[in-house]
């Protein structure tokens, strides 16, 4: 019986000692989860700060784009307005042209 009782004693001492390595190894290893979980943590906030300015980048792009559209078109349009005067100034010199000539042989 007392043999029993010491062999059960040193199996459940074997058991005990297997069980706290098992809880170290345990503990090491959610240790370094946590560790890794920090540093993507900490990676996130780096990728989501470049985001953040890559958007910012390309609003201040979009704005930039759509302000010279408005300069284009702005632009198109004076052109456009400066050609009709120039179409008129000529139909206005050819017409001062005719009445000028038309006044040198009265």
């Amino acid at each position: 019986m007392q043999d029993d009782a010491i062999s059960q004693m040193r199996s459940l001492g074997n058991a005990l000692k297997e069980m706290e390595e098992d809880r170290n190894r345990t503990e090491s290893r959610l240790l370094q989860l946590q560790k890794t979980l920090v540093e993507a943590e900490e990676d996130k906030k780096g990728i989501d700060g470049r985001l953040a300015s890559a958007q910012t980048a390309l609003m201040l792009q979009e704005e930039t784009i759509r302000r010279n559209e408005r300069e284009r078109k702005s632009m198109s349009d004076k052109i456009q307005a400066l050609e009709r005067n120039l179409v008129a100034s000529e139909a206005d010199k050819r017409q001062l042209n005719v009445s000028l000539n038309t006044y040198k042989y009265i």
